[in-house]
C-alpha cells in the first residue's frame, strides 16, 4: 500500500471581484491612452498636413485589454512614412506633363527621435528634372519614443492597481 497524501482548506477564499480590476484597468489605460495623443500631437504640433489622433479601446481582445492609438485622416499616411521611414525609390516624371518642380533641400520639421516639433521646410535653389531619386526618409520613431517615455508611469499605475485589488479581494 502506498502512502496517501491529502490536503483540505483551512478557509474558504472570497471570490475575487474580476470586474473591479478591468474597471479600474481601462480607467487607467484610457488615461495612458490620453497622455500619449497628447505627446503624438505634439510632434506634429508645427506640421502643414496633420494627422489626427484617435483612441479606439480600451477593449478586451483574445483575454488581453487592449487600447490602440493611430493616426487618421487624410495625413495619417504621411505621419507612417515619417514615423517609420522609408526606402530610396525613383519618382518619374508623369506622362505629357511638365518637368518635377522643386526645391533643393528640405529641414525637418521633427527630428528623428525627439518628440518636438519645430520651424522646418524647405529652402535653396529650384530644380525642375524630368526624374528624381528620393534619398527615402529616415525613420522618426516617434511611437518607440512615446511608448518608452510612459512605461515608468504605467508601471507605477499597474503596481498601484494591483495593491488596490489585493486589498478588495
Amino acid at each position: 500500500m502506498s502512502p496517501r497524501v491529502s490536503m483540505q482548506a483551512i478557509w474558504e477564499a472570497a471570490p475575487l471581484d474580476v470586474g473591479f480590476f478591468v474597471k479600474e484597468a481601462t480607467k487607467e489605460m484610457r488615461t495612458l491612452a490620453e497622455n500619449m495623443r497628447a505627446d503624438y500631437r505634439n510632434v506634429v504640433r508645427t506640421w502643414n498636413h496633420k494627422p489626427g489622433f484617435n483612441i479606439w479601446g480600451p477593449r478586451m481582445s483574445g483575454g488581453d485589454l487592449v487600447v490602440t492609438i493611430a493616426p487618421t485622416g487624410v495625413n495619417a499616411k504621411i505621419f507612417h512614412w515619417v514615423d517609420r521611414g522609408t526606402p530610396s525609390h525613383t519618382i518619374p516624371k508623369a506622362r505629357k506633363s511638365y518637368p518635377l518642380k522643386y526645391q533643393k533641400h528640405y529641414k525637418r520639421k521633427t527630428s528623428p527621435g525627439s518628440l518636438w516639433s519645430g520651424a522646418g521646410g524647405k529652402y535653396g535653389p529650384w530644380r525642375s528634372p524630368y526624374q528624381v531619386t528620393h534619398p527615402g526618409i529616415t525613420p522618426g520613431l516617434f511611437s518607440e519614443r512615446i511608448a518608452i517615455n510612459h512605461i515608468d508611469w504605467w508601471q507605477g499605475r499597474v503596481a498601484s492597481l494591483m495593491q488596490r485589488f489585493a486589498a478588495k479581494s
